[in-house]
């Protein structure tokens, strides 16, 4: 009898094992789309979400689980989704997009895009507009310490453009000219601005949830 329980408990055992090395090898299933529209599917290691590092542009590809391992780049890739994982309850899709550095604003009415495409997450897909995110570290520092929390860059990009704007950068502190930040960030959008400054649209809301203004984006480029 005993040794009839040791070899179950063996057999269970390797089959937890077997499950646990399964299911995590499920958190790195992708299914990528390259610029030809051919996909692919398989597995990444490679973190997209890197606050350090943040513009992704290229990542590591296998057919198998960490088998030998082929690296694309954004200017071959244009869709990598993550089959089985979510954050924020919302799929986690990346995209290759043609992106600006840093956001217009009264020093920088315009900046300068990245020299190559960069990975960015698919946040809002809207028919005239679409949402993105860049992960990004928020760091403050004291004469006696650094805290950091992870965060985002924000960013729209329209039918049409070429390069996707970004709007608005989630840190902490006091923002004592966010308007008129607003209104460099979205010159595309007139209407979207003159709601803002006539606080038809909470500022407070928008600080609380920065893709709030995304379907509002989208709208109002149809009467442009």
């Amino acid at each position: 009898m005993n040794k009839v329980i040791a070899i179950l408990v063996a057999f269970f055992s390797i089959f937890c094992a077997y499950a646990q090395k399964a299911d995590k090898s499920e958190q790195y299933r992708v299914r990528i789309t390259k610029v030809d529209g051919t996909t692919l599917e398989g597995y990444s290691m490679t973190s997209f979400y890197n606050t350090m590092l943040p513009e992704v542009k290229k990542f590591t590809f296998s057919t198998e689980y960490k088998g030998e391992t082929t690296t694309y780049t954004s200017e071959e890739v244009k869709r990598v989704e993550f089959v089985n994982l979510e954050m924020d309850s919302m799929p986690l899709v990346y995209e290759s997009v043609q992106a600006l550095s840093t956001i217009p604003g009264p020093l920088r009415k315009n900046p300068k895009p990245f020299k190559k495409p960069v990975f960015l997450r698919l946040f809002y897909n809207g028919k005239n507009v679409k949402g993105y995110a860049m992960p990004f570290a928020d760091n403050t520092y004291t004469k006696s310490s650094t805290t950091s929390r992870d965060t985002w860059k924000y960013y729209y990009l329209t039918k049409d453009a070429t390069y996707a704007n970004a709007y608005w950068l989630d840190v902490k502190g006091i923002r004592v000219a966010i308007k008129k930040e607003l209104k460099f960030a979205l010159k595309d959008f007139p209407e979207v601005i003159k709601k803002i400054e006539n606080d038809e649209i909470s500022l407070k809301e928008f600080k609380k949830d920065p893709k709030m203004i995304l379907p509002l984006l989208d709208q109002s480029y149809k009467k442009q």
